[in-house]
């Protein structure tokens, strides 16, 4: 820095140089400092979102399907295993989605909750519509409520989906495209009455409205048998198709996804994950359709599903370790992967 005669002060290029130097060195010493502080704190780290993979070709885990990508992958996985197909176009992509549902969602009346401030087991509306909760919360629900979140899916994947309201039942449509859909038109996708119905040559999915106007024709089982592709129509009985003699309501946006959900255990709590449905109390399976002795049936060449005894407890890092979080083993035969994904 100079001062003139008359007292006013200037900065030459070395004062600046040698003042951006000073505010780079303080810079990176606050870094130093912060990092080492960090790395100086005790371990408190909790259990972030313990996850289970596995290889079984029916029951992968939640690691598998706790997002939407990992859903629609090991869903295509699945298809193609099942069908020979690829889910390539947006008819195998619902198709998959479909039997995914299927296999991992029963109809049964979840839990109550008062998501309108009105009271538990009060108003108009009890519906519960967040996709996330279903999945992993509860694994089943009425027709009405299974069908509303399952809207959440198929609108992130294919783009518009809907319940509708028919005969004593909520049945759902995906818009699908391509091919026979040209520019679009509404497929019926029912997996609460495990349903998919197919036009004579077998080349497209019929919607509702289509389906309705001649019911009769498209619930026989034995009419044209191959246009079903190896779906058999109604596929938990055959008379749950009497539903689609009325087409009452669509409903659109009708249900959501949140975040998805995770686990983050507190000191001194701990969470056990059971492999098998069932929670470990027998060997029996909550999946509604189909059975383990069902799917023997219709793919014999598969290995026949398992079911585990194995429990593993998950407790807070600090307290097992991180390296008890993230490992693989092995349990009869079948791998498993563990983390916080």
């Amino acid at each position: 820095m100079k001062i003139s005669a008359n007292g006013s002060c200037s900065f030459g290029r070395e004062d600046f140089l040698r003042s951006c130097l000073r505010a780079y060195v303080k810079f990176h010493v606050n870094c130093v400092v912060l990092l080492l502080a960090c790395a100086i704190q005790p371990v408190v780290a909790e259990v972030g979102d313990p996850q289970f993979r596995t290889d079984h070709p029916w029951y992968p885990g939640e690691l598998a399907i706790s997002t939407f990508d990992r859903l629609f992958a090991t869903q295509a996985e699945v298809y193609e295993r099942v069908t020979g197909r690829r889910a390539e176009t947006d008819e195998d992509k619902a198709l998959a989605s479909w039997l995914w549902r299927n296999t991992h969602y029963w109809h049964g009346e979840a839990g109550r909750r008062d998501l309108w401030g009105e009271g538990l087991g009060r108003g108009k509306d009890q519906r519960l519509r967040e996709y996330w909760s279903g999945l992993f919360g509860f694994g089943f629900g009425l027709c009405g409520t299974t069908h509303l979140k399952w809207v959440a899916e198929l609108d992130h994947l294919l783009g518009h989906a809907r319940g509708v309201g028919v005969a004593g039942h909520n049945s759902f449509e995906v818009f699908l495209q391509g091919g026979p859909y040209g520019k679009g038109q509404w497929a019926m996708l029912d997996h609460d009455l495990s349903t998919v119905i197919f036009d004579e040559s077998g080349n497209r999915l019929l919607g509702i409205s289509e389906i309705w106007k001649e019911v009769d024709r498209w619930l026989k089982r034995d009419y044209k048998p191959e246009r079903q592709r190896g779906w058999l129509v109604c596929g938990l009985h055959p008379g749950d198709g009497n539903s689609y003699r009325r087409y009452s309501v669509a409903e659109y946006l009708a249900g959501y996804a949140g975040p998805s959900p995770m686990v983050s255990l507190r000191r001194g709590e701990r969470m056990r994950r059971y492999f098998q449905p069932g929670v470990g109390l027998s060997r029996t399976s909550f999946h509604s359709f189909p059975s383990a002795e069902a799917q023997q049936e219709a793919f014999p060449t598969l290995p026949p599903p398992k079911l585990y005894e194995a429990s593993p407890t998950f407790r807070r890092a600090d307290e097992v370790g991180r390296s008890k979080v993230n490992f693989w083993v092995k349990e009869q035969s079948t791998s498993l992967l563990f983390g916080p994904q």
